[in-house]
C-alpha cells in the first residue's frame, strides 16, 4: 500500500496550469521533523534541516481550489501517495494528493471562506 498523510506550510505560492480537460497544481510544503527540543537546537547549531521539503501535486478540481485558497506560509494536511519518476539520470520525489484540507486560508479570504455570513 502507498499511502501517506503529512501535514505542513507552504513554502511558496500554488503554481497552476491548465490542460483543457483538467488542471494541475504544483507547491512545496515543509513538514517539521519530530525532534526534541534538544536534538532541534543540535540540527540547527550544526546547519542540518529541521523539516523535509516535499513536492506535491493535486489534480482537477482540487487544484483549482489550491490556487484559490492556499500561499506561501498557510497550512495544509495531505492525503495522498508517493511517486517517484525518472528524467535522464535524476530521480524525482513527489506526493500526489488524492485530499488537501485547508488548515489556514489566504490572507485575503475571510478567516473560513466556507463559513456563511447571514448578519445584516
Amino acid at each position: 500500500m502507498n499511502k501517506v498523510i503529512l501535514m505542513g506550510r507552504l513554502t511558496k505560492d500554488v503554481e497552476i496550469k491548465d490542460f483543457g480537460n483538467s488542471s494541475m497544481a504544483k507547491f512545496t510544503i515543509a513538514v517539521n521533523k519530530e525532534l526534541s527540543a534538544d536534538k532541534k537546537r543540535e540540527f540547527e547549531a550544526n546547519n542540518k534541516p529541521t523539516a523535509d521539503f516535499l513536492n506535491v501535486i493535486v489534480w482537477g478540481k482540487m487544484a483549482e481550489n489550491c490556487s484559490r485558497m492556499i500561499e506561501k506560509g498557510n497550512r495544509v494536511l495531505i492525503d495522498g501517495r508517493i511517486e517517484i519518476s525518472k528524467s535522464n539520470d535524476t530521480y524525482y520525489t513527489n506526493i500526489v494528493a488524492n485530499s488537501v484540507q485547508f488548515i489556514d486560508f489566504k490572507s485575503k479570504e475571510k478567516e473560513n471562506p466556507f463559513e456563511e455570513d447571514f448578519s445584516n
